[in-house]
């Protein structure tokens, strides 16, 4: 560990080499032998036959690569994965004992929120949180370089230290790692040895974890936390044993939480049996996520407080990356009664059903968060009322990254009482969103809704156990009913304060949709025709990307507030103003019924008018931030279709050329709603900003505090006429 930032992005292949401790990461082309199949061919195999079909075919690759320690190809090699990536986030009471090969006969709800709760206690006696993995794992900068020196009052070079310190300290989770892709190795054993055990953290450790109280412990244990579930790599069972802390009770907790698996060290059987030599195989992600405290605008700074100031440290649960799953979709728990009363998961049924995978913590969902945070006491502070209960809606919210850092955000403000309502069609993203409420002491401030916003049909929702925050899950539910959203808008003391959004929004070609996705859809013409599916329901905004986003903002003005609410949407955005001068813009590249300066606009202008004008509702003032420069359409087929395959890449040209899409920005979309009695105009008054490139990359980057400092100087104008 202690890597260098080329080894915490080593996903490009070759080989990536510590400069403190002289460790080599190998990749996949290297270990390779002649004679077998290759990772390549294994995968297409996968995606193409199934997972049962090539589970011989990555055991072989296993005992010709012993150097493999990634979990994808360990989770490939299992026949048992799949049951144990359904039963993923399972309360006890609903699933026993058969995935995880741990006894839960008798386990009840209280015994599961238990485990989470020790969960939570390991990870702090580990100090498991980004600041710590940044400082002490990643061995990444803190502050500015010592070689920068005074800048002799040269304000840019100021300005340019202010800028690099609040980059290396505020970054608010591990987004510059990426996990092991099959074939790549890490020899955790000898990290551990380099750190020789003499660095130390800060204790925050649990009573019910800890070795003698002494540090020394916390840094083997955060790396080994670290190896399974950022870097997913598998970790021997001797090694895990020895490093984390807990030991043996600390990998029955996870075992029973199953968010790990055990893999057998005969690769011809996958059988546990107790041998030192067996593997630990992560089945999730768990994301540090860390909220600074909302610095106000009185303080003076321009930059965020440090978590070092307080605030809150967060893990998030999530699915594995798609490299390391090698799939878009689950299978999905069938969970019945046996002849005792027990719950468990039907393992041995083959059936079809799946259900989507919960989206790993990228770059879009932590755009949101930065930028929100960022401009988050401006909002609050520019507000005329003294509101002491703020009501957030997030839709679409996978793991529920988005309404568990608004609540981290709010809490920390005195006398908010915050409580938040998580929407996703998915109920993998639901189970997952309640698991992380109680993960992080927020389950008493949030309700879950399950309902499909393109049909506008609602399932079921799971209450919290506040009164506050149950009629909130109700009144949404009423209101998701078939007809396009054409109802009443709700009464004033019914409406959301914040409104957050991440809805898929990649414009799949249907033939390149997967089953959970088109299975959502009631049309024919999402039907997956294809054996070959790359994007699930997480990722997939339909043929034109923008089916999910057009329903959430004709939505949002029926649900927010009528003054002072705030709508907030990451989203890549399909042909957004060009910085490039009209004259210089090919034909080819511009639509034949908008003009580059007011289509893109134009259209969140329309939409939200299209109820916001029919019910009375709330009018608006925006601001949309795209890139300078957008991605041409020949490069973001390349980007989206598969690797090298010149087949996948023309179905992608082919279809943005149909679909009129010429152009891809990456972009965020702030709304809030004011009283215009005095003005006289109604509906959505939209502006658009182009977010420059700098050294700092673009508008999603997570370090791009150049971006950040911008989007939060244009909002002070959106805000200051609250």
């Amino acid at each position: 560990f202690s890597a260098s930032p080329p080894i915490a992005q080593r996903c490009g292949g070759g080989r990536a080499r510590s400069s403190r401790h002289n460790i080599i990461i190998m990749a996949a082309d290297e270990l390779l032998s002649d004679d077998t199949i290759s990772y390549e061919e294994a995968s297409l195999l996968r995606t193409r036959k199934g997972h049962d079909a090539t589970i011989h075919h990555y055991r072989q690759l296993l005992l010709r690569n012993p150097q493999d320690t990634s979990a994808a190809t360990r989770l490939a090699a299992s026949k048992h994965s799949p049951g144990y990536l359904a039963r993923v986030g399972w309360p006890y009471s609903q699933v026993s004992d058969r995935p995880t090969r741990v006894d839960q006969r008798g386990a009840n709800q209280e015994d599961w929120e238990g485990d989470i709760e020790k969960l939570r206690a390991l990870l702090r006696a580990s100090n498991y949180r980004h600041s710590s993995l940044r400082k002490c794992v990643f061995n990444l900068p803190i502050g500015i370089n010592d070689d920068d020196g005074d800048d002799g009052g040269n304000h840019c070079d100021h300005r340019r230290q202010s800028l690099e310190r609040y980059k290396n300290d505020y970054p608010m989770g591990p987004t510059y790692v990426r996990p092991l892709v099959p074939g790549q190795g890490l020899d955790l054993s000898s990290l551990i040895d380099a750190a020789d055990g003499t660095a130390t953290l800060t204790s925050g450790a649990s009573p019910i974890y800890s070795k003698n109280d002494d540090s020394k412990w916390q840094l083997p244990s955060l790396q080994c936390l670290a190896t399974l579930f950022l870097l997913s790599s598998c970790v021997p069972k001797r090694l895990f044993l020895e490093s984390v802390i807990g030991g043996d009770d600390a990998l029955e907790l996870l075992l029973r939480l199953g968010v790990v698996f055990v893999f057998g060290a005969n690769l011809e059987s996958d059988e546990q049996t107790g041998n030192e030599d067996e593997w630990i195989v992560p089945l999730v992600h768990l994301f540090p996520l860390d909220i600074p405290p909302i610095r106000s605008l009185s303080s003076g700074s321009k930059h965020p407080a440090s978590i070092d100031e307080g605030g809150k440290n967060m893990v998030l649960m999530t699915d594995l990356h798609p490299t390391v799953l090698g799939m878009t979709s689950i299978p999905k728990a069938k969970v019945v009664r046996d002849d005792q009363d027990t719950f468990h998961y039907d393992d041995e049924d083959k059936g079809s059903e799946s259900e989507g995978a919960v989206m790993y913590i990228g770059p879009d969902s932590l755009a949101l968060v930065h930028h929100l945070h960022a401009s988050m006491s401006q909002y609050l502070e520019a507000k005329t009322e003294d509101q002491t209960f703020c009501r957030v809606l997030d839709v679409c919210t996978g793991s529920g990254v988005q309404a568990l850092a608004s609540l981290a955000m709010l809490s920390d403000k005195a006398g908010m009482d915050p409580a938040a309502i998580a929407v996703d069609i998915n109920e993998r993203a639901l189970r997952f969103t309640r698991f992380n409420a109680r993960l992080n002491g927020y389950s008493d401030s949030i309700s879950t809704v399950r309902a499909d916003l393109l049909s506008g049909k609602s399932y079921q929702y799971v209450e919290s156990t506040r009164v506050d925050a149950s009629p909130l899950a109700r009144l949404l539910l009423d209101k998701l009913r078939p007809g396009d959203f054409k109802l009443q808008s709700c009464e004033g003391e019914q409406r959301f304060d914040i409104i957050l959004a991440n809805p898929p929004f990649i414009p799949v070609p249907p033939s390149r949709s997967d089953n959970a996705a088109s299975s959502l859809r009631e049309n024919d013409k999402y039907v997956n025709h294809t054996s070959t599916p790359r994007y699930g329901l997480f990722s997939s905004g339909g043929p034109s990307g923008e089916e999910c986003l057009r329903a959430i903002v004709k939505m949002a003005p029926l649900l927010l507030r009528s003054d002072a609410g705030l709508f907030v949407v990451v989203s890549e955005f399909m042909n957004p103003p060009s910085s490039i001068p009209l004259s210089s813009v090919s034909q080819e590249t511009v639509r034949d019924d908008e003009s580059e300066d007011d289509g893109l606009t134009s259209k969140m202008e329309r939409w939200w008018d299209s109820q916001c004008l029919a019910t009375d509702s709330s009018d608006a003032d925006g601001i949309l931030f795209t890139n300078e420069l957008a991605i041409d359409t020949n490069t973001y087929a390349q980007r989206r279709a598969m690797k090298h395959d010149e087949e996948d890449i023309n179905v992608w040209r082919e279809h943005l050329l149909l679909t009129k899409i010429h152009t891809v920005s990456p972009g965020l979309m702030f709304i809030r709603t004011k009283n215009r009695e005095h003005d006289g105009m109604k509906g959505l008054k939209m502006k658009h900003h182009f977010v420059s490139k700098t050294n700092y990359g673009s508008v999603w980057t997570p370090h791009n505090v150049a971006a950040v400092e911008f989007t939060r100087d244009v909002l002070l104008s959106l805000f200051q006429t609250l």
